[in-house]
């Protein structure tokens, strides 16, 4: 078993007076040394912009009510489909010959997105949403 490395990524958060509101830290993975045997696919569909204002002109004729969310921490929140193993960053300390395995994704994966996409979509099949045609991005449900 080959570990990817990772690190910490960092971010100062700013109010609006531009102080600082908050000190932000992400551990990462280091994706771009993935091999091909360490994910299945890297696909992860989106909207073409036409789908979506042709929605939005839709709602308003029919007075309807969309809704969009922002999901945090999003790529963290879906299973891994293999078996991945990760390195702590510098300044992390574990026992000669060991790492971590993954059961979450993590931002830095090239799996991440699709993984997250699939994860979205079997959630929102299950509370009654429908995909619209064939863009896979959009979700109706009939009865809120």
């Amino acid at each position: 078993v080959i570990p990817l490395p990772s690190l910490f990524t960092y971010k100062l958060k700013l109010d609006e007076s531009g102080n600082i509101s908050r000190f932000k830290a992400r551990l990462v993975a280091c994706g771009d040394l993935q091999t091909t045997d360490e994910y299945s696919s890297t696909y992860s569909p989106t909207s073409r912009f036409t789908a979506i204002r042709t929605i939005v002109a839709i709602a308003t004729q029919e007075n309807m009510y969309l809704k969009h969310w922002d999901i945090t921490s999003a790529f963290m929140t879906a299973d891994i489909d293999k078996d991945l193993y990760l390195d702590l960053p510098p300044g992390y300390n574990l026992p000669e010959g060991k790492c971590i395995q993954l059961v979450k994704s993590l931002y830095g994966l090239k799996q991440s997105s699709g993984l997250f996409h699939a994860n979205l979509e079997k959630w929102l099949l299950t509370y009654g949403f429908k995909p619209v045609g064939a863009d896979r991005v959009i979700f109706l449900l009939d009865n809120p």
